[in-house]
C-alpha cells in the first residue's frame, strides 16, 4: 500500500536530511516541496477520507496550499511538522463541516468507501484499501471517535499530539480512542487482545 511505503521512507530519513528538506522547501525549492507532498499526502488524504469527508481530494489540496503559505513560519523537527500539518488538516475538516452545516448528505456515508478499494483515476492520491466490515464498523463510530482514531492510526500522531490538534484534553482523547476501539471490536467481533496489538 502506498501509504505504508511513504511512512517507511519518512522513517528512514534522518533528522538532518529532514531539516535540509524543510530549509530547501522554505526557499521555494520545487523538489523539496514535492518530497514533502509525496511523503505526507497519503497521511492527510487518509485522515480526511477516514473522517467521512466525501470531497477529501479537494480538502487535501487545501491543506497543502495552507502548508505552503505557512511553511516560512514553521520551526521544529519532523514530528512537529507532522503535528503541524495534521493541525492544518483538522482545521480544514472542521471548517468544511461548518460550511456544510453538518448536513450529513454532504458528508460521505462511510459505505461510499468502496468495500475493497477507493481509487483516483488520475493516480495523484493513494488508493485506500478498506475491508467492508471495517468500513461498516467505522461508520458506526461517532465523529469524534473517527477523528481520534484516524489521527492516531492513519496519521500516526501521539495521544498528546491528537490532544493539541483537536483541542481536547489528553484524557478525552484516550477515552475516545478506547471507546472507538471497543466499538470497532464489538462490531467486527475481533478479540480485544488482537485489536490492541
Amino acid at each position: 500500500m502506498k501509504f505504508m511505503q511513504h511512512r517507511e521512507r519518512r522513517r528512514r530519513r534522518t533528522a538532518s536530511s529532514f531539516e535540509q528538506v524543510i530549509r530547501a522547501a522554505k526557499r521555494g525549492d520545487d523538489s523539496a516541496i514535492s518530497i514533502l507532498y509525496l511523503d505526507y499526502v497519503a497521511m492527510v488524504y487518509g485522515y480526511l477520507r477516514t473522517c467521512g469527508l466525501a470531497e477529501a481530494e479537494d480538502l487535501t489540496s487545501e491543506v497543502f496550499v495552507g502548508m505552503l503559505r505557512g511553511l516560512a513560519r514553521f520551526n521544529g523537527d519532523e514530528l512537529d511538522f507532522r503535528r503541524w500539518l495534521m493541525t492544518i488538516a483538522h482545521r480544514r475538516l472542521v471548517d468544511q463541516r461548518r460550511r456544510l452545516g453538518r448536513n450529513r448528505s454532504d458528508l460521505s456515508d462511510m459505505s461510499s468507501l468502496e468495500a475493497t478499494q477507493y481509487e483516483r483515476s488520475s493516480g495523484d492520491l493513494p488508493a485506500l484499501e478498506m475491508d467492508s466490515a471495517l468500513v461498516e464498523a467505522f461508520g458506526r463510530l461517532t465523529e469524534a471517535q473517527r477523528e481520534v482514531l484516524a489521527l492516531r492510526f492513519v496519521a500516526d500522531v501521539s495521544v498528546q499530539g491528537v490532544a493539541v490538534i483537536t483541542g481536547r484534553p489528553t484524557s478525552a482523547v484516550k477515552s475516545l480512542q478506547n471507546r472507538g476501539l471497543e466499538s470497532l471490536r464489538r462490531h467486527m467481533s475481533v478479540p480485544k487482545a488482537q485489536l490492541n496489538a
